[in-house]
């Protein structure tokens, strides 16, 4: 299927997707902000508990809890703050399915996966970049005994606690200021890129690039599902590869 083609099926007939929530948008940035404090703040205080438990003994089993109860705190702000004013409802968040219907998915994922490969080659050639380099961080933990654990929480638990926050929460509200969809989409995805730090420059580039076909994929498709799922198949791919491959294959 041609990019043209690819356009045309992915935006031909959808309706426009159309942001609504009850929080401004410097509310919601505001709730956004203290939403991952306190999933940070949730992940140190299970770090301190299951440290005295674990007597130094597990740091995996630290790591992967510690994580774990990150995201958790992620989705439960997420799903409060966007709530409807009768405190139901999250139609804010377009949970809804694809206009598209199942199509979407594997359209979405065959353009995203073509995209990184020439994204990746090219950084590769122009500039020596070393692709595993940002996946070193994390490769004995998801090595570890705990690793099928810590692939479950990079591939699964990732995805759905970011994009519920940052591309289904506050992406739309912030939409509805003089921003546009696109100057909401930039700021949130700034935001969202800013949990990677630790990466490299380039990393966070790719990662920064990547959250803006994310976010053409809700505009596109209207549902939040789409750039969820390319978001875990994503994560899975890598944290899958780091597992399984030989390490003279990742180089490391």
């Amino acid at each position: 299927m041609s990019p043209t083609q690819f356009a045309s099926e992915m935006t031909g007939n959808t309706p426009a997707y159309r942001a609504h929530s009850r929080w401004s948008p410097l509310q919601a940035v505001g709730f956004a902000l203290v939403i991952s404090a306190l999933s940070a703040a949730a992940g140190i205080v299970v770090t301190a508990a299951v440290s005295k438990t674990a007597e130094g003994r597990a740091s995996d089993a630290i790591m992967v809890f510690a994580l774990l109860a990150a995201q958790m705190t992620m989705i439960g702000g997420t799903l409060w703050a966007a709530r409807g004013k009768d405190g139901s409802g999250l139609s804010s968040l377009a949970l809804r399915a694809p206009a598209q219907g199942w199509k979407a998915y594997p359209l979405a994922l065959m353009t995203m996966v073509a995209l990184v490969t020439v994204l990746n080659a090219l950084l590769a050639r122009l500039l020596g970049h070393d692709l595993t380099a940002d996946l070193k961080t994390f490769a004995g933990l998801i090595r570890g005994p705990w690793g099928v654990m810590a692939i479950a929480i990079v591939g699964i638990g990732a995805p759905v606690s970011e994009e519920l926050l940052f591309r289904g929460f506050l992406q739309g509200s912030l939409w509805r200021s003089q921003l546009g969809f696109w100057g909401a989409a930039v700021i949130a995805t700034a935001l969202w890129t800013a949990l990677h730090a630790g990466y490299s420059a380039i990393g966070l580039a790719e990662v920064f690039l990547i959250g803006l076909l994310f976010s053409f994929y809700l505009r596109a498709t209207g549902s939040l599902r789409v750039p969820m799922f390319c978001h875990a198949a994503y994560n899975l791919a890598l944290a899958v590869g780091v597992r399984y491959l030989p390490a003279d294959v990742l180089g490391f």
